[in-house]
């Protein structure tokens, strides 16, 4: 018994080392222009603008902007913005909410465009993910 029971621990063990570790991790900028943008975004994860805009409105060039949201994420903006839909998408689809209506509060055009990015984040779809 006491030998299943070891087995049954390797076992979970094993699959715990071969699994890939779930990217709940969103780095943050330093620069104060740089949060005030992260801000924004994570209180509307759908706002569509562009590096551009949020440039414009951050007094910084389109390419000031990548460039520092880059060296301080690790991350470009685009990437940056699709983790955090996903990761603020994560306790909805929990919580019972169907795909659809989380990938257009989401922000995207379609519900395959969400799963193809959260697949992508999180190795799951979403339906899977929250299933199980």
């Amino acid at each position: 018994k006491g030998q299943s029971a070891l087995f049954e621990i390797r076992s979970i063990a094993d699959e715990i080392a071969a699994s890939k570790p779930l990217p709940l991790a969103l780095p943050q900028p330093r620069d104060r222009r740089l949060q005030k943008l992260a801000a924004a975004l994570a209180r509307a994860p759908e706002d569509g603008r562009s590096i551009e805009d949020w440039a414009a409105s951050s007094g910084l060039s389109g390419r000031s902007l990548a460039r520092r949201w880059q060296a301080e994420t690790g991350m470009t903006l685009g990437h940056w913005r699709q983790r955090l839909r996903v990761l603020l998408s994560l306790p909805r689809l929990l919580a019972g909410e169907p795909v659809i209506s989380v990938a257009l509060s989401m922000g995207y055009d379609t519900p395959s465009a969400f799963i193809t990015v959260f697949k992508r984040e999180m190795g799951v779809t979403p339906a899977r993910y929250s299933s199980g």
